[in-house]
């Protein structure tokens, strides 16, 4: 993996941003999908620095995802 290249988890730690609500905005179009690759196996979204800027762009000014359940 590049390291210009980071998974949604690592985007959601960096931006202090839950894993779901960028997955929420991923889904409902709100922030374009980043590419998809298998990493050991399994598919991973892998965002650049211009897409976690616009996540960044956007936190505050969309409503968050949906919250897990108990």
């Amino acid at each position: 993996m590049s390291p210009a290249l980071y998974t949604t988890v690592q985007v959601a730690k960096m931006t202090k941003i839950p894993r779901a609500t960028l997955q929420f905005w991923v889904k409902t179009r709100k922030i374009a999908a980043p590419r998809v690759e298998l990493v050991k196996g399994k598919a991973v979204r892998l965002w650049s620095k211009a897409q976690i800027e616009k996540a960044r762009e956007l936190k505050g000014t969309l409503k968050p995802g949906p919250k897990k359940k108990a």
